[in-house]
């Protein structure tokens, strides 16, 4: 490719007024996403041009148009239309700084330049002015124009699906062509970033990104990524998008079932409804398992206990012994309270859990007098030689059993 610099941009005629490129600079932008081109013009008017010396074409203007490297650079008005104060003189060398962006990394600069004729009315029939020898025309060859991105993934497919925004994962692309060498540009983009954001730019086909950059997004939101291919000369945007999604978290139960009272030490069944999994079918996980917890209220008290993991269930029910329980020694005449979470697929729990009413023990407790005190406790029976802990005790009260909490 023929360097820019310093070549005339002749006109049509032999007219010895010529345009030259006198300086060039390709500095990237500070957002990265492109690169600001800087050109330095000269032209230069010869004695015999008619540019100075008629008053018709002193009211016209000069545009600077063109292509570089097959980016439209614009219009560049470097002599405004109908303003005397910038006339044509001849003999006399006009210089001037034009400034466009590219939205790439230019390599060896290719170019087709034109300065032509801005206004309106009637042009000079002389040989020295005519439309073909006030536009001024600067060409070197062109290139096949950058092909993008056919295919990309992200760990080898469209989407990913995450629970925490950690972890590293590759995306991958090809099918990009280019009259040299490739590189390309990654942008991404999410609901808060407000548009393409600049990344990063590889020589490869291949980056590993770090999901934790982007842990400031809201749940059942992505990030996006697109790639953008350019050889230096001209460039392509995939058409296509990839994205990772942090899911959403699963709903806890929207209703419980539970007795109001129940034997401390015999089976209590509680039932729930099924816990939600967000407005994407097949994105924000499945039934992984429920968590169901329970705290207490020893009797005679007003203070809870704190939460503490009962069990883990895949259904919307459960059968638990309260006697069992490990934390405290649960006894008639204490309140529970259960709370179920539900866990999806992705090991994520429900913010909240939902609570069930409270539920009272009852069992068999009585009071016998030892010693002259009376105590209470747990009444045992004898069963075919066995002794049984008794669930229930009844006492005869004016003609009617009762049943002993």
């Amino acid at each position: 490719m023929p360097d820019i610099l310093n070549v005339d941009v002749n006109s049509a005629t032999s007219s010895y007024t010529k345009m030259r490129v006198t300086s060039y600079s390709a500095v990237p932008r500070t957002d990265a996403v492109g690169t600001r081109v800087t050109l330095g013009l000269r032209l230069i008017t010869s004695s015999a041009t008619s540019l100075g010396s008629s008053s018709t074409d002193q009211s016209y203007g000069r545009v600077f148009v063109g292509t570089f490297n097959g980016y439209d650079i614009g219009r560049h008005i470097i002599k405004q239309y109908n303003n005397p104060a910038h006339n044509w003189v001849a003999s006399t060398t006009y210089t001037w700084t034009i400034t466009f962006d590219v939205p790439y990394s230019p390599g060896t600069p290719y170019c087709n330049f034109r300065v032509e004729p801005q206004g309106e009315g009637s042009y000079m029939t002389t040989s020295t002015f005519t439309w073909g020898t006030n536009v001024y025309t600067m060409t070197s060859g062109a290139v096949t124009a950058c092909a993008g991105v056919t295919s990309l993934t992200i760990d080898n497919i469209a989407q990913v699906q995450k629970g925490t925004m950690t972890g590293t994962h590759t995306l991958r692309w090809s099918g990009a062509t280019g009259y040299r060498t490739l590189e390309y540009v990654i942008f991404y983009t999410h609901h808060l970033s407000g548009g393409w954001v600049y990344l990063t730019t590889v020589s490869g086909t291949s980056l590993v990104v770090d999901a934790a950059a982007w842990n400031v997004i809201s749940r059942g939101y992505s990030v996006s990524f697109v790639v953008r291919a350019q050889d230096g000369y001209t460039y392509a945007d995939v058409a296509t998008w990839n994205t990772i999604r942090l899911v959403n978290l699963p709903g806890a139960p929207d209703w419980t079932g539970i007795p109001q009272t129940a034997k401390f030490n015999a089976p209590l069944t509680i039932d729930w409804g099924e816990g939600t999994f967000g407005g994407i079918p097949n994105e924000d996980g499945t039934l992984l398992k429920y968590i169901v917890q329970v705290r207490r209220k020893a009797k005679g008290t007003s203070t809870w206990s704190g939460w503490v993991d009962v069990a883990y269930p895949t259904t919307e029910t459960l059968s638990t012994t309260p006697s069992t329980y490990t934390a405290w020694t649960v006894r008639p005449g204490d309140t529970l309270q259960y709370r179920i979470y539900t866990v999806s697929s992705y090991n994520l729990s429900s913010a909240t859990g939902t609570e069930t009413l409270e539920v009272l023990m009852k069992g068999g407790t009585c009071r016998i007098r030892v010693a002259g005190v009376w105590k209470e406790g747990i009444a045992w029976v004898r069963v075919a030689g066995v002794w049984k802990e008794a669930s229930s005790v009844y006492q005869r009260v004016a003609g009617i059993w009762r049943e002993s909490v």
